[in-house]
């Protein structure tokens, strides 16, 4: 399909972003981060597929098609995710998040099996806490 990997944005020796260093030791760290995750279906014996987002400071990110969404009403998973997880405290917010990762996650560029909403939120909680889901 043309599409850049979606790992792109994650690789971890990149130049340092404004902010980056205070990341590190957690000064100045105010935006809320979390992740949410709902279960799609489960193929028994084999995996669960699961449906994950971002959500920093109430406002959720996702990735589908269209591309990178954001709302408060956490439409993607109907307003109600099987799971809400907080991951930590980032310098980083939502907006600066979506500006970084929108030319990695375009619309169409989405893919099932490649590039899908776990893929977005893996890149997602790297930018914003130098951690790895």
């Amino acid at each position: 399909m043309g599409n850049s990997p979606a790992w792109r944005c994650c690789i971890p020796h990149r130049p340092l972003l404004k902010g980056e260093d205070e990341q590190r030791d957690g000064t100045d760290a105010i935006n809320q981060v979390e992740l949410a995750a709902s279960e799609l279906f489960t193929v028994p014996g084999f995996a669960t597929a699961y449906h994950t987002s971002v959500i920093v400071n109430g406002e959720e990110f996702f990735f589908s098609d269209s591309g990178i969404f954001n709302d408060r009403a956490l439409t993607s998973h109907q307003g109600k995710p099987s799971e809400r997880i907080a991951l930590g405290m980032s310098v980083y917010t939502g907006a600066q998040m979506l500006r970084a990762l929108g030319p990695h996650f375009r619309p169409g560029t989405y893919d099932l099996i490649k590039k899908n909403c776990n893929s977005f939120s893996d890149c997602a909680v790297y930018f914003l806490l130098r951690r790895r889901l």
